[in-house]
């Protein structure tokens, strides 16, 4: 087979192939050709949700990815990236990395709308348990301070609490047995009207905080959900009635009773290094190759704004196996 790119940048590729999850005014995922000038393509939400997707003619042999940023922009670039493909552009498989199976939840929702005036109730059984893991996409508004994610327990001497922004402007774990016997985990307060990805775990040794499937916060937490558990237990209301009710969407909600690997939840594949500049051209090898008829980038750093100009590179037919290729080219495995 003839190794060469795609056509995005050749315009050999229709603009009708090109999508993306959300798209800037006036930067739509059309302009995204690599070494397209004047712009780029630009989401028009910062989080890592977005994605843009090539789709092809013919099922190809991927074997590369070359990114640049927004040209014009002042500094607006992707500096991480992960690749999902797949062969019928309606299943898709993160690229590198082979993605576990992720229990059950134990209570879950797939989309909260909270507006700052109601809540919902959880049962008992949702977080009864000595080991306890929590997780959510988030969407908060912003607003007052101490509005709760999720609060469950018996009153104001015995909860555990998950709040986006504390006095202090951090995003906080506590766990209340009585007065005088709190343990708190805390980390960088949540950015309002911006979707993360964000989890808690409890084992009875140590209270993690996650963002974005990343370990962000880690302390000693011997204190257990089952040693609080009673019957007042909710998502978006703080055992406090001076605290305002929470104000922002929850999707994909989860609570396991087992601490689940998050990279499974996200199905998060291998990570690839991104640009350092806007013009400047990084090229990543996917080896091994891939056969794809869609291929979707997700960005998951940058720096401002996510913006990018990109290109595939692969063969059409059958491509050169690695036990022949000189000089670390691309091959198949």
């Amino acid at each position: 087979g003839i190794l060469h790119a795609l056509g995005i940048e050749s315009k050999e590729i229709a603009d009708e192939k090109i999508t993306a999850t959300t798209s800037w005014d006036g930067l739509p995922a059309t302009q995204s050709r690599l070494r397209r000038p004047g712009g780029s393509w630009s989401a028009g939400q910062n989080d890592m949700r977005q994605w843009i997707q090539v789709q092809l003619d013919q099922k190809t042999t991927i074997t590369a990815v070359a990114t640049q940023g927004r040209e014009g922009s002042g500094s607006q670039w992707v500096t991480a990236f992960t690749i999902d493909t797949s062969e019928d552009c309606v299943t898709f498989t993160p690229y590198g990395r082979e993605i576990g199976e992720v229990p059950t939840p134990i209570w879950s929702n797939p989309l909260i709308e909270f507006d700052g005036k109601n809540h919902i109730p959880l049962p008992v059984s949702a977080v009864n348990h000595d080991t306890l893991m929590f997780a959510a996409w988030v969407l908060w508004r912003g607003g007052n301070t101490w509005q709760r994610i999720v609060d469950f327990g018996v009153d104001v001497n015995r909860y555990v609490m998950f709040t986006p922004s504390s006095w202090e402007g951090k995003t906080r774990l506590e766990v209340k047995l009585q007065e005088g016997n709190i343990q708190r985990v805390e980390a960088q307060g949540l950015p309002a009207n911006v979707w993360v990805h964000l989890a808690f775990s409890l084992d009875g040794t140590r209270g993690k905080i996650y963002r974005d499937g990343e370990v962000i916060a880690d302390q000693p937490l011997t204190l257990r959900a089952s040693q609080v558990t009673g019957e007042s237990n909710w998502l978006g209301k703080s055992q406090y009635h001076a605290d305002p009710l929470f104000n922002g969407r929850l999707e994909e909600v989860g609570i396991w009773n087992t601490i689940v690997n998050l990279k499974d939840v996200l199905k998060q594949g291998k990570k690839f290094r991104g640009n350092i500049d806007s013009n400047g051209i990084v090229r990543n090898e996917l080896r091994p190759t891939v056969e794809a008829m869609c291929v979707r980038l997700r960005p998951k750093s940058w720096v401002n704004h996510i913006s990018l100009r990109w290109e595939l590179y692969g063969y059409l037919g059958p491509c050169i196996p690695c036990e022949i290729v000189v000089d670390n080219g691309a091959c198949c495995m």
